[in-house]
């Protein structure tokens, strides 16, 4: 089932799971209706004591109408997981079974329509099919394939059966029943066109939220997460940490006498720094649980779950190595910088020491700057 044909700026695996949501969507809609045919097949069948003169067709009958119901809810039932596993052969499976129910609807109307002992229950046959064929068109009009075959599947087999049969009346009813379906046709096309405009629409909001909501959390200078975004993060990592018993560290990093920079070179060379530090400290990060934050001002937080202290200082020292090899040209003449890092490390056993891991860190920061700069200095902390 196709998303809608304007799902331009909906990427592949977006519009893989607008469908899947669509046809999840189609099994809901569509499974309070499924025994249905059965209960309105053997309503019908009292009129005109037809039940009683033809009681082996008319139960064998709610029989089959009864066993697709069957199959059609259990397959509703478990049609998430399914889907999952192979979408193109269970959405075949549900596409056969609804059409089990409209071809053996369409031809239980066929036959009361050009049967002459089915006359006794024409009047009521009649207009309980327009009913469930128009309750049916309304539910499967968000699915294109079905908008266009269920009509025909549930339609045709009375005109066909009138046309092999003609006289004036028949002629009546099939062209009755052939506008009909071009009705049901149109009615289905808008709704489907409602229905997938506003699911793209959500999901193009739902695209827009998340964007905006990474631009706020990320410092657009130097392209990495902000303070509001370490905020969020180092708490749950504090928790889990604790939750599972693992060290966790965090690095300050701090470029080295960074107001001079800006004083002697301008701040558009210091912004150049910023952005060239922040990506030598991205790149050294080699795990994807590792991440680098923009603290404020020229500094910078690395954050290390699982990471004890020993290890966390040399994840440092080779961030500040690193650091300490780039050189800028400014004016033609190159300009090295470097840093300072405090680390910290403990095992987490309070609920709420997150802040008090950083303090340590910037503790140990203030150090290896009071003992030179350009130096990594590790403080252990006990997490209580």
């Amino acid at each position: 089932m196709p998303a809608p044909e304007e799902a331009g700026e909906l990427t592949p695996e977006q519009q893989h799971d607008l469908r899947r949501r669509g046809l999840l969507e189609l099994s809901r809609r569509t499974s309070a209706g499924v025994f249905m045919y059965a209960v309105a097949w053997m309503i019908v069948c009292q009129g005109g004591a037809f039940f009683q003169q033809h009681r082996r067709f008319a139960l064998a009958n709610a029989g089959g109408l009864l066993a697709v119901g069957i199959l059609r809810f259990a397959l509703h039932r478990r049609f998430a997981v399914l889907l999952e596993r192979d979408m193109r052969r269970w959405v075949l499976a549900y596409y056969s079974l609804v059409f089990c129910h409209a071809v053996h609807w369409g031809s239980l109307l066929a036959l009361s329509v050009t049967w002459g002992e089915a006359a006794a229950i024409r009047p009521f046959m009649v207009p309980m099919s327009v009913a469930i064929i128009m309750a049916g068109i309304i539910v499967v009009a968000i699915d294109p394939f079905l908008a266009r075959c269920y009509p025909i599947a549930a339609i045709a087999p009375v005109v066909v059966l009138l046309m092999l049969n003609l006289n004036a009346a028949n002629a009546v009813f099939a062209a009755l029943g052939t506008a009909f379906m071009a009705y049901a046709w149109m009615i289905s096309r808008v709704l489907r066109n409602d229905y997938w405009n506003g699911q793209r629409a959500r999901a193009l909001l739902e695209n827009r939220a998340r964007e905006l909501e990474q631009v706020s959390l990320t410092d657009a200078l130097t392209q990495v997460p902000n303070r509001l975004y370490l905020d969020r993060r180092l708490p749950v990592e504090w928790l889990q940490a604790r939750r599972h018993k693992r060290p966790l560290a965090v690095a300050l990093v701090d470029l080295d006498h960074f107001k001079r920079l800006n004083d002697t070179y301008g701040h558009p060379f210091g912004d150049r720094c910023l952005r060239e530090a922040a990506a030598t400290l991205r790149a050294q990060l080699l795990r994807p649980s590792d991440m680098v934050a923009r603290y404020g001002g020229e500094e910078f937080v690395v954050l290390m779950p699982d990471t004890d202290l020993a290890g966390a200082t040399a994840v440092a020292e080779r961030l500040r190595e690193q650091v300490a090899a780039r050189s800028l040209l400014h004016e033609g003449q190159p300009v090295r910088i470097a840093c300072s890092i405090g680390v910290a490390a403990c095992m987490p056993s309070s609920p709420d020491g997150a802040q008090r891991l950083v303090k340590r860190a910037d503790e140990a920061l203030y150090q290896a700057k009071a003992d030179g700069r350009n130096r990594v200095v590790a403080l252990a902390h006990e997490g209580t």
